[in-house]
């Protein structure tokens, strides 16, 4: 699974997703999650 940031058409960010499945809905309060949550809200706050 990956995550893709575009701007205009164009490919800014790509995020591989490496947590297992299947996974719960409390997955969301984990470490590994909120630092990709992070790392994707921070790519999105550069992009214009």
């Amino acid at each position: 699974d990956r995550v893709a940031v575009m701007d205009h058409g164009r490919l800014q960010h790509d995020v591989t997703v490496a947590l297992a499945k299947p996974r719960q809905r409390d997955i969301r309060f984990g470490t590994e999650f909120n630092a990709l949550c992070q790392d994707i809200h921070q790519t999105m706050d550069g992009v214009s």
